[in-house]
């Protein structure tokens, strides 16, 4: 038996997950380009903080914020690695906007990273944790 999902009572935000997509004379004609609303998730736990990551190469970089996001809780969450692959492949990296409970907006932030952890001993994913700046 694996890890206990995360608690429903702390999933009360909603993310909407943006991909970059590139523009091209042909795709004009058909959609406005830029940060296209991919993916909206709710039931997502959201920590507001501020935290400077210090890298390999000694760069500093200033976090402000980690999404849980459970998969036995949220529809689509196993597709996040994959559309910041595919953002990042389009030039820049995804973007995310968070929602409170009643729409009220939280924010827009750049996802840095997305981690995905285990649940252990089994092999499936019990949360990822997507990093934001």
């Amino acid at each position: 038996m694996g890890l206990a999902p995360i608690p429903a009572s702390l999933c009360k935000h909603k993310a909407t997950f943006k991909v970059y997509a590139p523009t091209s004379d042909v795709q004009k004609r058909y959609q406005e380009f830029g940060y296209q609303p991919l993916q909206e998730m709710e039931n997502v736990h959201v920590q507001l903080h501020t935290t400077i990551l210090k890298g390999l190469d000694n760069t500093e970089v200033q976090l402000k914020g980690t999404i849980f996001i459970d998969p036995t809780r949220t529809e689509g969450a196993n597709y996040l690695p994959r559309m910041q692959r595919q953002s990042l492949l389009n030039g820049k990296p995804m973007r995310v906007m968070i929602s409170a409970p009643g729409d009220i907006a939280v924010g827009d932030y750049e996802v840095l990273e997305i981690d995905a952890l285990p649940d252990v001993p089994s092999d499936r994913i019990h949360h990822y944790e997507v990093l934001l700046v």
